[in-house]
């Protein structure tokens, strides 16, 4: 009997997840899943599921054509690598992110050795775990809670990881310059680094760098624990005409595909530590609530009169004449103006 296995999360069953199962399901006779513990899904994603362990193998036990399924988790012996040990399977099926999701040394050496089939099933496009609970979130939020993550921050304490695009800096240079206003706030992520406050741009490398050759000494932030933000993998298509767009700007994928590795907040945190810069548009780092239109003067930004209770006033005033424009955050606006 030809046994197939998957290893995964399951946390909010969705189509993604039934798309990956019914074809591993096709693959064999009987289909093994297994389901990370509580405690394994905490420490790879930073915080505890949405449902429990035992309700997520209840979900996926329910289904027709899941023949068994088992808990696995990181600790030795009990994780994916002991799993397949023990039962052996001659198929695994899994996602194909899931090669860069993390060590899979181990796993490669196993199949390798006792000749498993390896398949890697297309991603379902625009649906994941995480974006449900989003959309959940967004649903409950109100757009004006936003505003009190705004700050005005100083240029010198935001720290980079990803270099910007000449030719993007160059046009928003030049727009921001011709406008006299500064319209979307930088999107910067706070960490700690051995007790020292980190603020991190996860969003906006090429409007900060228009701003700092525009001589601006302070910058519009809209500022939240890294934790709060989510963060994946981004990918380009390079047209013929050497043309880049990115899945992270919601556009239909035309050209050669480009997908970068799955990159940590972890890593990000050495990146910036070390001094080293990811390539531009590696990573898609998504705010937990709406974005925002903001028109700030460029004069006050550049000769520093406006200090931080100066911008919240400015703020809060803006909002009250209804001149905030408040967007969902699954549109993209950053580099347009």
């Amino acid at each position: 009997m030809r046994t197939v296995l998957s290893f995964g999360v399951f946390d909010v069953l969705h189509v993604g997840h039934l798309n990956i199962l019914t074809s591993a399901h096709a693959l064999g006779e009987r289909l093994l899943v297994a389901v990370q513990d509580d405690a394994g899904v905490e420490a790879y994603k930073g915080q505890p599921p949405i449902l429990t362990l035992s309700e997520r193998m209840e979900q996926v036990r329910a289904l027709p054509f899941v023949d068994s399924v088992i808990e696995y988790s990181s600790a030795e012996g009990r994780d994916a690598a002991a799993v397949c040990r023990e039962h052996r399977p001659n198929i695994i099926v899994q996602g194909d992110d899931w090669l860069y999701s993390g060590d899979r040394t181990e796993m490669l050496a196993y199949f390798k050795e006792t000749r498993t089939r390896l398949i890697l099933l297309p991603r379902t496009e625009h649906i994941s775990s995480t974006e449900i609970k989003r959309r959940i979130s967004d649903s409950a939020r109100r757009d004006d809670e936003v505003l009190k993550n705004l700050q005005l921050l100083k240029m010198d304490a935001l720290s980079l990881y990803e270099e910007y695009d000449e030719a993007k800096v160059h046009t928003l240079q030049a727009k921001i310059a011709e406008d006299g206003m500064f319209l979307n706030p930088i999107t910067v992520a706070a960490a700690n680094d051995e007790g020292h406050s980190l603020r991190i741009v996860v969003d906006g490398a090429n409007r900060l760098e228009a701003l700092r050759r525009l001589g601006a000494k302070n910058v519009p932030c809209l500022l939240f624990d890294y934790r709060q933000i989510d963060l994946q993998p981004n990918v380009h298509y390079i047209e013929a005409d050497g043309t880049v767009q990115r899945a992270s700007e919601f556009v239909t994928g035309r050209g050669e595909r480009h997908d970068f590795p799955l990159v940590t907040r972890e890593e990000i945190v050495r990146c910036v530590q070390e001094g080293r810069m990811l390539p531009s548009g590696a990573t898609w780092h998504t705010p937990p609530c709406s974005v925002i239109r903001l028109r700030v003067p460029l004069a006050p930004l550049v000769d520093g009169s406006m200090s931080a209770d100066d911008f919240l006033a400015f703020t809060r005033e803006t909002a009250e004449r209804g001149n905030i424009r408040y967007m969902h955050r699954s549109v993209y606006v950053c580099d347009e103006w």
